[in-house]
């Protein structure tokens, strides 16, 4: 039987981490979610726009392990 990542919560919806590897890729996705948050540009007209692709582009990232 392979080792699962995340499990689903007995109540309520999602996951959470069950193993060090899950553990692992949420810490790497809060990490990459912040900088991505203190990085932005305050100057330009486009912050919402920019902010949600980015962050669009790192949780199908994360989602689908590619």
């Amino acid at each position: 039987m392979e080792k699962l990542w995340f499990r689903t919560k007995t109540y309520g919806w999602g996951w959470y981490p069950s193993s060090w590897e899950g553990w692992l890729v949420l810490f790497i996705f809060t990490v990459l979610f912040v900088a991505n948050t203190v990085t932005l540009d305050t100057a330009s007209q486009n912050i919402p726009v920019w902010f949600f692709v980015r962050t669009g582009i790192l949780a199908f990232d994360i989602v689908t392990g590619k």
